[in-house]
């Protein structure tokens, strides 16, 4: 069923920051699911843990997503909408029957993730055996109702259990007469059966919900025995995990040898369409965890071999930065492959892989950024190149305060002029080119020494299309894109002139200068976050539209100091017609 296309899905909250997620529940469904709990898995991303949402569904599903971050929000979109999917089509086929192999499958899918989320930090031992003693009393029917099991949160149980069982919860518990009354055994257990039939897309007839409900409070137990250990300082496996069978639900159809990492990168470009930069960034974090385990196949991976693999990174000679994003993209692959089903729980569950770089040995004490005598001096020398990458693109960055890789994809039809102003439209382009974020797409004046430098002429010159690469991207392609060729070059000629500090990124430098010489004049923070495409934080931010006046825009950018140059002529041009015909600079 289609979202009407009246309704956004996502939508932010005036009063806040954090990003939400909203969707209309088909019509079909409505009746059927409103007043539904629903606890839907939000995953890690960046350097963002995972995250539980419990929300109850009417004609729209609007909760949440506990993040302020557009690309951690935007991995949790993608995810929910996933797990909706299921949900829904599970809701459409309605209850079926389900064996007892398929009710241990799910209980055993509650029993990893309650070990999963609570494994980092199991707690204390009172908790657990307090966890255990509801738990049992529910099953047993010995107690009339009993506070229901969260993935995390435990605060309620100890109080509750001394209140019912007193001092020895076994005593006390088994000092209370058995019964049929599960009230509150469903009480207990009932959010954590719903989470498995909604994440395995499947809904039981009523005869066997109870028994379905009875294998996840023993699952439950089996979990609180294994972190009651392991609140003891005993992290051994625990053999009562592999007495749970995997889910083999009609839909899953695995291949032979099971799903590999190929497969579900396969399934996430045809579904998603992610950009270059992210299909790059995540191939290789993949590549290098096969390549370092030996296992392609998602089955295979053990939370043991995500560990070892982070350690010897942390180990190696890659930046801190670079560290973080390959397990970060590790961990969204493995998310995603359990969103499609292809594995039931990511081995990343419950596991803390955040990178902190002052505990890594090539920490630096962070990037800086160019002189002003470093930028005039790179300029000088890159004024007298050739080749229109080396001649320009620094000289684009130093203007702009833009991304290397920004200009490096601009093509002669973003040079435009807009009320008197020259400006740059930084957009996605044609040939799957693109800014980094949403949020980076923006109109920036050109800055007059860039006019004077002659630039204007040099975009006629050039004609319709990229300016600085000949072959344009061909779209959902998974090589390297021109323009990243282009940008790295760049960088490259500007170590080869000499300009070797570590802490000065070659093409990031100027991105650096930029935000510094702009706080030294005194430009407004906001206006330099606008034209440099950075996202400002603050509710009041969404108030300013500073880019609605290009004219003060362009007397902001006109104030950066950029250098003057000498050997260039005065350009006098004033119109700019750019030909029919593409020609494509190298």
């Amino acid at each position: 069923m289609a979202v009407s296309s009246k309704m956004k899905r996502y939508v932010g909250r005036k009063d806040s920051s954090v990003a939400q997620f909203q969707t209309r529940v088909p019509l079909d469904l409505v009746s059927r699911m409103k007043g539904r709990k629903l606890t839907l898995t939000l995953p890690a991303s960046g350097r963002e843990p995972e995250e539980m949402a419990l929300v109850t569904a009417g004609s729209h599903i609007k909760f949440s997503l506990q993040t302020r971050d557009g690309e951690t929000a935007e991995v949790r979109r993608k995810a929910v909408r996933a797990e909706l999917a299921r949900i829904f089509d599970g809701a459409r086929r309605g209850p079926a029957p389900i064996s007892q192999k398929q009710i241990a499958a799910l209980a055993g899918a509650v029993y990893r993730e309650l070990v999963a989320q609570n494994d980092e930090n199991p707690g204390s031992v009172e908790e657990w055996e307090s966890f255990k003693a509801l738990t049992r009393a529910s099953l047993e029917g010995r107690i009339p109702n009993a506070p229901p099991i969260s993935f995390r949160n435990r605060s309620d149980d100890e109080t509750m259990a001394a209140i019912l069982f007193g001092e020895d919860a076994t005593a006390g518990v088994n000092s209370l007469e058995r019964s049929d009354d599960f009230t509150a055994l469903q009480n207990r257990v009932g959010r954590l059966t719903a989470w498995t039939l909604d994440r395995h897309g499947v809904e039981v007839e009523p005869s066997r919900q109870l028994d379905l409900m009875r294998e996840v409070a023993k699952a439950a137990l089996d979990a609180a025995w294994s972190l009651k250990a392991r609140s003891r300082g005993d992290w051994r496996p625990d053999p009562t995990a592999e007495r749970f069978p995997a889910f083999q639900g009609e839909t899953v159809k695995p291949a032979a040898d099971g799903p590999t990492f190929d497969d579900a990168y396969a399934r996430w470009i045809e579904n998603e369409n992610p950009r270059y930069g992210s299909r790059r960034n995540r191939k290789t974090a993949t590549d290098a965890f096969v390549g370092f385990t030996g296992k392609s196949r998602l089955a295979d991976v053990t939370p043991d071999d995500v560990l070892r693999w982070r350690s010897s990174l942390m180990a190696s000679d890659l930046a801190p930065g670079s560290i973080a994003t390959r397990v970060s993209d590790l961990r969204a692959a493995l998310n995603y492959a359990v969103s499609l089903r292809l594995i039931t729980a990511s081995p990343t569950a419950g596991l803390k892989l955040t990178i902190k770089a002052n505990r890594l040995t090539q920490h630096r004490d962070g990037m800086r950024g160019y002189s002003d005598s470093e930028v005039a001096q790179i300029l000088a020398q890159t004024a007298k190149a050739s080749d229109p990458r080396v001649r320009w693109l620094p000289l684009l960055a130093a203007g702009t305060g833009g991304r290397v890789s920004d200009v490096a994809q601009l093509w002669a039809e973003r040079v435009r002029q807009i009320d008197g102003v020259w400006v740059f439209a930084f957009q996605k382009t044609e040939d799957n080119g693109g800014v980094k974020t949403p949020g980076s797409a923006r109109m920036v004046p050109i800055h007059p020494r860039l006019i004077e430098a002659g630039f204007l002429d040099f975009v006629r010159k050039m004609g319709a299309g990229p300016l600085f690469y000949r072959n344009q991207g061909v779209i959902g392609s998974d090589k390297v894109h021109p323009y990243k060729v282009a940008a790295d070059h760049v960088g490259k000629h500007i170590r080869k002139l000499g300009f070797n500090d570590p802490t000065k990124a070659p093409n990031h430098g100027f991105r650096h200068w930029f935000k510094t010489v702009s706080y030294q004049i005194g430009l407004d923070s906001v206006t330099v976050d606008y034209i440099q495409g950075h996202k400002t934080a603050g509710e009041a931010a969404r108030y300013r539209h500073v880019g609605a006046d290009l004219r003060l825009l362009a007397k902001a950018v006109g104030r950066i100091p950029v250098p003057p140059f000498v050997h260039e002529p005065k350009a006098t041009t004033h119109s700019l017609t750019i030909a029919s015909n593409p020609h494509n600079a190298g």
